[in-house]
């Protein structure tokens, strides 16, 4: 975890240059290593510059296969930035369970045998 100073695609930068060489070497990194780069939430970019023009996504979550075996729920949320230029970024290995997911009743009417006919969906 931590901040790598380089991003992985072009779409991880706005408005500052994307080094397609930098993001090969760190791409190959972890790839080579069996690195598994965490989808995060929350914020898009986590490092912000020259009054917030320049935007990258910096810090990240690397981790191993038998991690995500261990941890199938984990996430990682970029928090809002208060202070410093770089976004604080959480790692949750919890689990929710919310129950089951709510329904929706539409499109119901009562049909000539006098029978309800309703649609529902998840």
């Amino acid at each position: 975890m931590g901040d790598f100073n380089v991003v992985r695609r072009p779409d991880e930068r706005f408005n500052s240059v994307f080094c397609a060489r930098l993001a090969n070497d760190f791409n190959n990194f972890v790839h080579e290593n069996g690195l598994i780069d965490i989808k995060m939430g929350g914020h898009r970019f986590t490092y912000f510059r020259n009054g917030d023009l320049k935007l990258s996504k910096l810090d990240r979550f690397l981790v191993c296969p038998k991690f995500i075996d261990l941890a199938p729920s984990a996430t990682v949320t970029a928090l809002p930035r208060e202070i410093s230029d770089h976004c604080l970024i959480l790692l949750s290995t919890s689990w929710r369970d919310f129950g089951p997911p709510p329904f929706k009743m539409f499109n119901s009417w009562l049909s000539r045998d006098g029978f309800e006919k309703v649609f529902i969906t998840a």
